[in-house]
């Protein structure tokens, strides 16, 4: 009985570090990016993903396109937009 016990205690430890190991495996690739990397401004104020995988981002007068290289920044008047005066 104490050896079954042993057999089925040690298998339990395995699947339970192979879970554990496995899971380990799936990392996020978290970066800092910023002016230095293109961004026009620090501040963002919303960043959305769209269906091309392009990250957008909204800072103070400015939309950015980010491909996962480098941004591509539009402006107001890029894009034809009237500023709001507030």
């Amino acid at each position: 009985m104490k050896e079954v016990f042993i057999v089925i205690s040690t298998a339990f430890c395995c699947a339970i570090g192979m879970c554990c190991a496995y899971s380990q495996s799936h990392f996020f690739d978290v970066q800092t990016l910023n002016t230095e990397h293109g961004l026009p401004f620090n501040n963002i104020f919303q960043i959305k993903q769209d269906h091309k995988g392009y990250i957008w981002t909204s800072t103070l007068g400015n939309i950015s396109r980010y491909d996962g290289d480098k941004f591509k920044t539009y402006t107001y008047s890029d894009l034809n937009i009237a500023q709001n005066g507030a």
